[in-house]
């Protein structure tokens, strides 16, 4: 037979299968709030490549265009509008068949500087995409993105924990609030006007393409060390936090939205992968070969005003994965190379 290797019987059957995929897939209507953001931009990109229509809104307040994949694609449109003043919206929740709302103030050296912002944008944009979902009763399936924030820093933080609302520190605490109470108001919605939605608690996120200013450790440490800066690393660096892969968040929310059991779910989306901010200040050095030293820098002077840290923020993934299947795949050391490589190119 000159040599030539028979075809494993299954061959087919994967090809038939791939090709019955492609055929019989329905492409989708996709709304994403927050879409120049890091998160949101990330689910622009892995919607178009799955060949749905995309609408994207974002007021650029903390987001930019340039993160956006190609703004001139077929398939997806832009709008650059708050939520609450933009003429389409209403429309696009009408058109919608998935509706992502990432659209969010975060990062404290923002929120610290901007409470009243923090508390009355991250809540009225919540309340206006809620809003419109009844009224054009739109049957879309939505997730309303919360945060980590929420917790109080107990270990492995569960759904089902006791939120607490510690006294003082009430700029810090604008965000977490704003979070909570969209929460709220979601499982409000979803009881009185029988919407879909699924309300995802995210932790840390990095990735290429993340960028410092905000408050975002990983894309500022790494600014740091290939600019032979010292590494500002804010308290005593012995916080304990997890990093998970923007891609494996935008998977995690996709998946999400397909389950039928998440509706009025609120899930972790996050690693359990921990590690303290010294040990990730110090690989950082390692991996970009940098002579820079580490700084401990007090949180009155990062910020400008008193700030109480959470010494770890780790996430229990196990109703994530009953619900959807799902577990983070990309490792810590592979997150770190991808935003180090992206990054040496940028500056």
């Amino acid at each position: 037979m000159g040599g030539v290797k028979p075809k494993h019987p299954m061959d087919s059957y994967f090809f038939l299968l791939k090709k019955w995929s492609r055929a019989t897939y329905r492409k989708m209507h996709i709304v994403v709030t927050g879409g120049a953001g890091f998160i949101g931009s990330h689910l622009v990109d892995f919607h178009l490549k799955r060949g749905d229509q995309v609408r994207a809104f974002d007021s650029c307040f903390a987001g930019k265009k340039e993160t956006l994949p190609d703004l001139g694609h077929a398939h997806f449109q832009f709008f650059m509008q708050e939520l609450h003043k933009s003429p389409e919206l209403t429309e696009a929740v009408r058109w919608a068949d998935r509706i992502y709302h990432m659209a969010s103030i975060l990062g404290y050296h923002v929120i610290l500087k901007n409470p009243i912002a923090t508390l009355s944008q991250n809540i009225q944009s919540c309340e206006c995409i809620l809003e419109l979902m009844a009224e054009t009763k739109s049957r879309a399936r939505l997730t309303i993105a919360s945060s980590s924030g929420v917790y109080s820093g107990e270990p492995a933080s569960r759904e089902d924990a006791t939120l607490q609302i510690p006294p003082g520190h009430w700029r810090q605490q604008s965000y977490r609030m704003s979070k909570i109470i969209n929460e709220l108001t979601a499982h409000a919605y979803i009881e009185e006007k029988s919407l879909f939605c699924a309300i995802p608690r995210i932790f840390n996120v990095a990735g290429p393409n993340q960028r410092s200013p905000k408050g975002m450790i990983i894309p500022r440490l790494v600014e740091q060390a290939l600019k032979e800066e010292p590494l500002t690393v804010y308290g005593n660096g012995q916080q304990k936090r997890t990093f998970c892969h923007v891609d494996d968040v935008v998977q995690a929310l996709h998946l999400l939205l397909e389950s039928d059991q998440a509706n009025g779910q609120i899930v972790n989306i996050g690693s359990e992968e921990e590690i303290s901010i010294i040990e990730l200040a110090t690989w950082i050095k390692k991996l970009c070969n940098s002579r820079s030293e580490i700084s401990f820098v007090p949180y009155q002077k990062a910020y400008g005003y008193e700030y109480k840290e959470v010494m770890r923020s780790k996430p229990n993934l196990e109703k994530l994965e009953k619900l959807t299947g799902f577990k983070p795949k990309i490792p810590l050391e592979e997150t770190l190379k991808q935003t180090i490589a992206v990054m040496k190119k940028q500056l």
